[in-house]
């Protein structure tokens, strides 16, 4: 019986008995089959040595296993393995190559064999409008005809208001759902309906400002509630502002501020110290009266050759050359205390 191998998959077939050349029946056990002693002939071509090299080793009984790789089961149909090794009468076995779903289908029982549908009754245009239907690709059925149907079963006939429908609450009618919209409609439209009129332009209520009544009042409030009609030229007199400013002059209570604002900064705000380096020879008032301060308050140093002034932390921000002639004594300009 040919036995089956799987297409390019390893595998280890058994192969003998051995035996002995001189009587042909004592199983010859100690054979040295190497790689070139394995000869193979694929699907009728000429022998040449296996793939493999790892050559055979012995079982028992004389049977050897010889070990074929993928390219030696690389080619589908007749395999037959051969050795003849000396010492021993000549042994060979055939095998058959398969497809690998086909040996998984018959002998792994781990796939199905595949069948591909050609025709239909004969018919190859029938077959593949059946695949394009079946895998999805859309074959619309062109010219198919679907008799008159008198009886569907298993289907509930629905008319009116048993029409099914999305949403929430489950069982309720489409008629139901239309009235309760009417409903909310109509008490929608009640309220609007008491809504004032649109109010007229901001600019021909101010009159009402100095004669306040409830009407006025809304008036004014539904008037203000997007100031978009105020223009140019439509306010021209405001009378009963508190604290209102005369003649361009500020009011008491903005002098009062200005003063608390202008001692805050005096008395309560502090000034950075100046970082190494001096200011330029334009100022800010800051920098102006923080640099004789520091030299006043901090540790200043004075050689015959230079005058040092240091910050609060004891690092030198500034310095400035010293020299005399014995007839004029100078101080250069102050420059970076490095």
């Amino acid at each position: 019986m040919t036995q089956w191998l799987k297409q390019s998959t390893a595998a280890t077939i058994k192969l003998g008995p051995f035996l002995d050349d001189t009587d042909g029946k004592t199983a010859e056990t100690e054979l040295t089959i190497s790689q070139a002693d394995i000869r193979l002939s694929k699907n009728g071509g000429d022998m040449a040595q296996s793939n493999d090299a790892t050559g055979a080793t012995h079982d028992e009984l004389g049977y050897y296993n010889v070990p074929l790789d993928a390219t030696d089961t690389g080619t589908l149909g007749r395999l037959k393995v051969m050795v003849h090794e000396s010492g021993a009468l000549p042994v060979w076995d055939e095998f058959m190559v398969v497809p690998a779903n086909v040996y998984d289908a018959l002998i792994g029982g781990s796939d199905y064999l595949q069948t591909d549908m050609v025709e239909l009754s004969g018919d190859s245009t029938a077959a593949d409008n059946a695949e394009s239907f079946f895998d999805g690709t859309g074959y619309a059925g062109t010219n198919n005809v679907i008799p008159s149907v008198t009886t569907l079963a298993g289907h509930t006939p629905q008319t009116g208001d048993t029409f099914a429908r999305l949403g929430a609450p489950a069982g309720a009618s489409v008629s139901a759902d239309v009235a309760a919209v009417k409903t909310d409609t109509a008490a929608i439209k009640a309220k609007t309906d008491n809504l004032p009129a649109e109010p007229a332009a901001v600019g021909s209520q101010m009159d009402l400002i100095n004669a306040p009544n409830a009407t006025a009042i809304t008036a004014i409030q539904n008037g203000l509630a997007t100031p978009t009609n105020i223009t140019a030229g439509t306010i021209t007199t405001v009378t009963n502002l508190t604290n209102a400013p005369t003649s361009g002059d500020l009011t008491a209570t903005m002098k009062a501020s200005v003063n608390a604002e202008v001692v805050d900064a005096i008395s309560v705000d502090t000034i950075a110290e100046l970082a190494q380096g001096i200011p330029s020879a334009t100022p800010t008032l800051a920098q102006a009266v923080m640099l004789p301060y520091m030299k006043l308050r901090n540790k200043t140093t004075t050689t015959d050759a230079e005058l040092s002034i240091y910050n609060d932390a004891g690092t030198k921000i500034a310095k400035a050359a010293l020299s005399d002639d014995g007839t004029t004594f100078t101080k250069a300009e102050l420059d970076s205390g490095a």
